[in-house]
């Protein structure tokens, strides 16, 4: 039974909804605790910051009462040059916007140190990279929802093994404890260092969100005859 209310309805992203995701996505970022830290002006993001990537699986809950996208998971295939493609993103502001540069080099970072491709001995994971929830829908279970429904789609994934949650608030954590995932991995932000030994951080967000969690699920252990019908995406 779904604990989300009745007029909410989880769906596959298309063309029509990503108006409505860059709305989300601005709350997301603004209240993100690293980026909030940095003081990043969020409305300065370029809009690739805004939009699913080519080949992303996302969902979003759709209000069916306005068609506002309520809350969205985003999840890509990820492969071990990921941390390379991130990094070479990064770079773009390196001159432009210090702040931003910093934050994005933080999370290429995590991605590395440890590298969990090298630790789980995997070329690729399933990754659920963006949960975002718009403010006036807070608090009503949707994130952990489109969470649910995007581990279940992972599971019925035959091409990969590994699922991954890179975490940098708490919430989240929360959330992919809750899925079952195992954390990994947990790194105070200080600890990310650049090449002259200083952290990424200038500001390091307030506990408990000041620690990177790496949270990962080994689908050599799962039963296919536990996912329940929620598993079954509408399109």
């Amino acid at each position: 039974m779904n604990k989300y209310p009745k007029n909410i309805g989880i769906v596959r992203a298309t063309e029509e909804h990503k108006s409505n995701i860059k709305s989300t996505m601005k709350d997301f970022y603004s209240d993100e605790p690293v980026f909030k830290a940095q003081k990043i002006d969020v409305e300065k993001l370029d809009k690739c910051f805004y939009e699913p990537k080519e080949g992303d699986f996302t969902l979003v809950a759709i209000d069916k009462n306005n068609k506002d996208v309520a809350s969205l998971a985003m999840n890509s295939i990820i492969k071990p040059d990921n941390a390379l493609k991130q990094r070479t993103h990064a770079d773009l502001y390196n001159k432009t916007n210090i702040e931003l540069y910093r934050a994005l080099r933080l999370w290429s970072s995590i991605q590395t140190d440890p590298c969990p491709f090298k630790m789980l001995n995997v070329d690729k994971m399933w990754e659920i990279t963006i949960l975002a929830t718009a403010k006036q829908y807070r608090g009503l279970g949707l994130s952990a929802a489109v969470a649910k429904q995007s581990f279940e789609a992972a599971l019925l994934n035959d091409d990969v093994s590994v699922i991954c949650m890179i975490c940098t608030n708490y919430l989240s954590a929360k959330i992919a404890q809750n899925l079952g995932m195992e954390c990994m991995v947990k790194k105070h932000f200080g600890e990310y260092k650049d090449d002259n030994g200083q952290p990424w951080l200038k500001s390091v967000p307030e506990p408990p969100n000041d620690a990177a969690r790496v949270f990962i699920f080994k689908k050599k252990n799962y039963i296919k005859n536990v996912v329940t019908n929620n598993a079954l995406i509408p399109t």
